[in-house]
């Protein structure tokens, strides 16, 4: 079963729920580990898909200038 990726601000939203959950410090032993290992798939995933917007943004970028040379 192929699990599907989730969308950047779904990712997001995700990331920011655990983070909130480690910072109200109301998180056990048992939940945390894989809470943790979830936050820095989804850090990750979020980096990824960061980096190809930004890389998209800047061949955007540049096309536009050649044009307008």
């Amino acid at each position: 079963m192929k699990t599907t990726k989730p969308s950047l601000d779904k990712a997001y939203q995700q990331l920011q729920n655990i983070v909130k959950e480690f910072e109200s410090e109301e998180i056990d032993l048992e939940t945390s580990i894989p809470k943790f290992k979830k936050g820095l798939e989804l850090a990750k995933f979020l980096e990824n898909k960061l980096t190809k917007i930004k890389n998209e943004v800047q061949e955007i970028k540049a096309k536009f200038d050649q044009v307008d040379s």
